[in-house]
């Protein structure tokens, strides 16, 4: 006879289907004890059956012979008296507790059989008395999952009940081979009611996250990991070994490092574990402080090449899966992960909690590459609040058609007593899920056919601000505006570089320099045939280099030599003594201006004289305050030194005003500028500069003391979409506190209400959500009809303000910098390109024009005109073959029909979409083969090449030239 007739817990629910699936976490920890803990050997065996369930508000009226467990969130729920009766009934069992370890406390010991010294095993697998909480566990989640699902249960209950009691019964008689066959026909009884509605099992990560703080928990959790499972052994075959529940490392470079310089043996153990990939990993991502969208986009490719290469150096084995605890990683770089290597990515920003989907795992697309990704919602593995209905979140997500995944995460030792359950339930059945591998998850596991949109550019982004000026930074805005301009300007010498190499024959990389000075547009020059003459005084020309994909409109002074006239030259103007052209450079070209004694006499040609004659002499570009030219028509305020106007466009009306604010004073905070002085610096056709002097001042109050001084120049050229603003503060108190509060900021107001802004972000346009920009580029406002581009000389923090305004901040706490420039460019036809010219002009040198028939001329032309050209690196192949490795970028939303042309005929072309070292020395005939698979991908006929280009493309080009060693 069995010692109970029942043991049973109170739920706070009415029934399963309305199973609490948030709770404080003492009450969530609490209600699975109180649920596990009847399945104690001891108590199977004494009452005989399955542990039953009741409500707390409906607990059982008779009390005899029954053992309660009764959790502390029904405790608030029981019946008035009826905790009094329980107690006075003499054989009435109550047990209750915060934790498993505490009611386990309370069980009786009358009824507590012997348990077995150390768990049993038989073969590979072992068993213990946790293996029987986490059957009742997975009991639980089977049946909530059943019925909150409307699903009809299948569970074959006495089939279950006889082999649990008999599970129970022998493993406390001491029989290991049918206690472990007993359990696992529990397991496979209720993954058989799973299956009968799900066919496709949930997956399941154990997900480590670690940081330089948690090394030492993280090598203590590695040093008591088992040993993989071994061969099988002769008394048992594989259906009865443990499933393998692997565990996951989260690890940045930073991380990783931190871990290479320990000497110990788990450190070798780890290492060694991962290379044989027991122990999963992901990693490879920058530091959390790396602020990716303040940088371009070959910026931020070496910057995952080098960590990826670091986290390979420290630990002896690259990364399959990349992974970052702090800090969004943004969809357009999926390219760069691919060329690394990575077979899957992890774009969740764990210190933010951003970056996760609506499906678990998708396909992210990007730059003409995707790589699948694993976008799952952290669950916290710390917390038995995660695992209330589990069940019930990997149903859904199966019910819906999605590859369901459970992220467990957690810090190194950091788990509850559910996570452990999950993990036995795990090693016995899939009726829960699998544990997988985080490389095999991405290699072996269900591929999603569905594509997720992850943003590229990151909210927690602008963070960085803050954090550098928390830190106590200097100049937190100008110094990481240096930094950037910087980059640029050495990507756009390396293209000059290129350029040099492609006009000479004699790339640098195989060991040929050109003889002469070692700048590369210096080089350049001398390749042309048009070397630097030794003194400027004595020069002959001037050669004008412009690196950006886009052509560009220059002005240069020529001093009191002319020039011939010609069709790239798109004004000119003489003064007393002084030539000012007014030059139109191709994109990845040049233009060389021969002096002519005599042109400042020829050079305005015959229409033009003859024009003046009827309308009088053309008019300067500055008045009084107004400056314009073929594009703009700009007004200025004498009130407030300000723009008060902008005409351009075949819109009518004022499209934009600008003026300098002070935000964060606190009360009634409005400011406004006060013109002291506004005037004509310098006036001609050629160009106009006006200068405004004044101050911000407080608008309203008593207190109208002046907050900052200003000096402000406006300069306008002949011919140019770009206004440029030359800005000089003084503020007169310090500036404390937040940055994205308090701020001096140059604020930029458009017409229409409801404009779309976007961020020119590595390189490429993206629409901006967030109302804290990085954009050390530039912003563009996207209106119905025009778009104004504001570009702040790599200064990335703008702000926006209500739907019309938009602020770059100027000044902010720690920023010692004065002087800033900005450009306002209106309808600009290629934004990146424009901007990345604003930054970088063209290059300017006085040669020798002596037999130099060409007077312009370019190296590679792309089109359209939203291409971007970043990389042309010429070599010499082994077969004298000259050849080069260009990087196209399409810097719009919108696919598009690349066509490049070279100065060259090509021999064949053909995509790069892994490491170029494996192609760059292949046959033609091994490359044509390669094309011949993906001939829709690169065309070429002559010296143009064509290819379909991706929305937001990458793409890196191998092309191969159709001279040989030795060919001009």
């Amino acid at each position: 006879m069995s010692l109970f007739h029942e043991c049973c817990v109170l739920i706070p629910a009415s029934t399963l289907e309305d199973f609490p699936a948030t709770l404080p976490e003492e009450d969530a920890r609490s209600l699975l004890a109180a649920w596990t803990v009847l399945w104690h050997p001891s108590l199977l065996v004494a009452s005989g059956q399955l542990p039953a369930w009741y409500r707390a508000d409906t607990p059982p009226s008779s009390l005899e012979r029954r053992l309660l467990a009764v959790p502390t969130p029904s405790l608030r729920r029981l019946p008035d008296g009826f905790a009094q009766r329980a107690a006075e009934q003499a054989d009435c069992h109550w047990i209750s507790g915060a934790a498993r370890a505490e009611m386990l406390g309370q069980l009786p010991q009358s009824i507590l059989a012997p348990l077995p010294a150390s768990p049993l095993t038989w073969g590979r697998r072992t068993i213990a008395l946790e293996d029987f909480f986490a059957a009742g566990y997975a009991l639980l989640q089977i049946q909530v999952m059943t019925r909150r699902l409307r699903y009809t249960s299948n569970l074959d209950e006495m089939h279950l009940q006889t082999r649990a009691v008999a599970a129970a019964q022998a493993f406390l008689d001491g029989d290991a081979k049918q206690a472990i066959t007993a359990l696992h026909d529990v397991f496979d009884c209720l993954a058989e009611e799973r299956d009968h509605y799900f066919s496709s099992d949930p997956h399941l990560i154990d997900l480590v996250l670690t940081s330089r703080s948690s090394i030492g928990s993280l090598l203590e959790l590695v040093g008591k990991q088992p040993q993989p499972i071994e061969s099988p052994t002769p008394e048992t075959d594989d259906a009865d070994a443990p499933l393998a529940t692997p565990l996951n490392l989260l690890i940045d470079a930073e991380t990783a490092e931190a871990i290479g310089e320990l000497d110990s043996p788990i450190t070798a153990g780890l290492r060694e574990q991962l290379r044989q990939e027991h122990i999963g990993w992901a990693g490879g991502g920058p530091a959390p402080t790396q602020c990716l969208d303040a940088l371009t986009y070959a910026q931020a490719e070496a910057l995952f090449a080098a960590a990826h290469a670091q986290s390979e150096k420290a630990l002896g084995v690259p990364p399959q899966v990349y992974g970052r605890f702090g800090g969004g990683t943004p969809g357009d770089v999926t390219a760069a992960l691919v060329r690394l290597g990575y077979c899957g990515m992890i774009p969740i920003d764990f210190a933010a909690g951003t970056g996760f989907g609506e499906e678990s795992k998708v396909i992210l697309a990007a730059g003409g590459s995707q790589l699948e990704a694993l976008t799952a919602k952290p669950i916290d593995a710390s917390s038995s609040v995660s695992f209330l209905t589990l069940g019930i979140r990997l149903g859904e997500a199966i019910d819906r058609g999605e590859i369901a995944t459970g992220l467990l995460a957690h810090w190194p030792g950091r788990t509850c007593e559910a996570f452990d359950d999950l993990k036995r339930v795990a090693s016995w059945s899939l009726c829960l899920g699998r544990f997988w591998n985080l490389a095999n998850y991405f290699r072996l596991g269900e591929h999603p056919y569905h594509h997720g949109s992850a943003s590229s550019s990151s909210a927690q982004s602008a963070d960085s601000l803050s954090t550098l000026v928390a830190s106590g930074a200097v100049d937190p805005l100008s110094s990481l505006a240096g930094s950037f301009c910087r980059s640029i300007a050495e990507e756009q010498r390396q293209l000059i570089a290129g350029m040099r190499d492609l006009v000479t024959g004699l790339p640098t990389s195989s060991g040929n320099r050109i003889v002469g000075p070692v700048d590369p547009e210096v080089g350049f020059a001398a390749a042309i045939g048009a070397p630097l003459t030794e003194k400027p005084g004595q020069a002959k020309g001037t050669l004008l280099i412009n690196s950006h994909s886009g052509g560009c409109r220059h002005n240069v002074s020529l001093g009191d030599a002319g020039v011939p006239k010609s069709d790239f030259l798109y004004g000119l103007s003489n003064f007393a003594s002084d030539t000012v052209a007014t030059v139109d450079i191709p994109g990845c070209g040049f233009v060389l201006l021969k002096q002519d004694p005599d042109g400042r006499r020829d050079s305005r040609g015959l229409a033009r004289r003859f024009r003046e004659k009827l309308l009088g002499p053309s008019k300067p570009i500055a008045e009084a305050g107004r400056l314009h030219n073929e594009f703009m028509d700009v007004t200025l305020s004498s009130q407030s030194g300000g723009i008060s106007g902008v005409y351009s466009g075949t819109t009518r009306g004022n499209r934009l005003s600008f003026r300098l604010v002070r935000e964060g004073l606190g009360g009634n905070d409005a400011t406004v500028m006060h013109c002291d002085q506004l005037r004509i610096l310098s006036a001609s056709s050629a160009s106009g500069t006006i200068e405004a002097i004044g101050s911000i001042r407080r608008a309203k109050g008593d207190d109208d003391s002046i907050l900052a001084d200003y000096q402000l120049r406006y300069t306008l050229q002949r011919g140019s979409r770009f206004l440029q603003i030359e800005v000089e503060l003084k503020p007169r108190s310090e500036i404390v506190g937040d940055p994205w509060t308090h701020y001096v900021a140059a604020r930029t107001a458009v017409a229409s209400e409801t404009p779309i802004c976007r961020t020119l972000v590595r390189d490429k346009l993206h629409r901006a959500k967030s109302r804290r920009l990085v954009a050390p580029l530039g912003v563009l406002i996207d209106e119905a009809e025009r778009q104004t581009l504001i570009c702040a000389n790599g200064l990335a923090y703008h702000r926006r303000v209500g739907e019309r305004f938009l602020d770059t901040l100027l000044l902010v706490q720690g920023e010692q910098q004065r002087q800033h420039v900005l450009h306002l460019g209106m309808d600009v036809p290629a934004p990146i390109n424009g901007a990345r010219a604003r930054l970088v002009a063209p290059w300017q040198l006085n040669v020798a024009t002596q037999g130099v028939t060409s007077t312009i001329g370019w190296l590679v032309h792309a089109a359209p005109k939203d291409l971007l050209v970043t990389q042309l690196q010429v070599f010499r192949r082994e077969d004298g073959r000259l050849a080069t490795l260009v990087r196209i970028i399409q810097t719009q939303p919108q696919t598009c029909k690349a066509r490049l042309r070279f100065l060259r005929d090509v021999a064949c072309a053909v995509l790069v979409d892994g490491p170029p070292q494996l192609l760059m020395e292949k046959s033609l005939e091994d490359l044509e083969g390669i094309r011949s698979r993906h001939r829709t991908e690169v065309q070429f006929e002559g010296d143009l090449i064509t290819l379909a280009m991706p929305s937001h493309g990458v793409v890196d080009v191998l092309v191969v030239f159709g001279t040989s060693r030795g060919d001009s």
